[in-house]
């Protein structure tokens, strides 16, 4: 109890001068935005590890994939956060004072920070599909073709699925493609991950959306969102490999969990858990999937030790 006290006491300190204002993105006018490259630098395929694995480190330079390694139980595999954080900065400051735990507090928060990736959808290009001389046509590229393969991973179990289009989110700071479906599935979206204590604000409509968008939506009903940000996370055999890895939104992790089964020209990596939010509610939810793994090609690759992998799997 003393040294919960202490690390709650040292956490207070720490975060006192700390303080955030909302961000508005009402008025923001933005022009389309660049596809974002974290790496160029080729993936040397390691033939000793899962292709979940290989996976798992070729998205890393994208922010994706950390924490991740084969085990003899794939099934058990999970993403080691630290939840001492706390207790840590507490010990910093008893043995270093006010810096030590500062500095102990930072470095476990950096290792959360790595490890807090949302699940990523992972394509692959050569240079005559992207341009890298017009870094905006190829984010529009790799937009509208993630948008396209989930759309057609969706028609397996939601037939109906219309792709509405594919949008611009309205924000200074974020990167994001704003797909929008509409059919069946939405309902199924827009009443996704809802907690029974909890009370969300309704009702809850395409409308309520708008500020994430540039573009004018207004001749489009209804429907839910998908939503990402895509990065080059390396070059692998010759071809761009990005990462395009999901928002936060209940409606994006249905969309997620519909398509995990079906997708084909386009793997998907998951992690253990990954938080979300709802609308109408402020509140984290989390959700946990039965493990880590990769789906690709209507097949699931996990984290295995006893599976060997060759970068001839994806590009046959």
């Amino acid at each position: 109890m003393k040294k919960t006290s202490l690390a709650l006491l040292t956490l207070t300190m720490i975060l006192s001068g700390c303080s955030s204002t909302p961000n508005s993105n009402e008025n923001v006018v933005i022009a389309p935005k660049p596809l974002e490259i974290a790496s160029l630098d080729e993936y040397k395929w390691d033939k000793n590890i899962s292709l979940a694995a290989n996976f798992a480190k070729l998205a890393q330079p994208a922010g994706v994939g950390f924490g991740l390694q084969d085990s003899v139980n794939p099934k058990k595999v999970t993403i080691g956060r630290s939840e001492s954080s706390l207790l840590s900065a507490a010990g910093g400051f008893m043995l270093g004072g006010f810096g030590a735990a500062a500095g102990n507090l930072a470095m476990d928060s950096k290792t959360n920070e790595m490890r807090d990736w949302q699940p990523a959808f992972i394509t692959f290009y050569d240079e005559a599909e992207l341009n890298l001389n017009d870094p905006i046509a190829a984010n529009k590229f790799v937009r509208e073709d993630v948008a396209k393969k989930v759309h057609a991973a969706l028609l397996h179990k939601y037939p109906d699925t219309k792709l509405e289009g594919v949008f611009e989110r309205r924000s200074a700071y974020f990167n994001n493609a704003v797909v929008v479906y509409s059919g069946e599935v939405c309902n199924e979206a827009i009443a996704f991950g809802k907690l029974p204590e909890l009370e969300y604000s309704e009702p809850r409509t395409l409308r309520d959306y708008v500020g994430f968008k540039v573009e004018d939506s207004s001749d489009i009903p209804s429907g839910c969102l998908f939503i990402f940000g895509s990065k080059i996370s390396h070059t692998v055999s010759g071809r761009f490999a990005v990462v395009s890895e999901a928002n936060n939104g209940s409606d994006t992790l249905f969309i997620i969990e519909a398509t995990k089964p079906y997708l084909k020209d386009i793997a998907l990596l998951v992690p253990d858990q990954t938080p979300y939010y709802v609308f109408g509610s402020r509140r984290k939810h989390i959700r946990e999937f039965p493990y880590p793994a990769v789906y690709r090609d209507m097949s699931e690759f996990l984290f295995s030790s006893n599976e060997k992998s060759d970068s001839s799997q994806i590009f046959q």
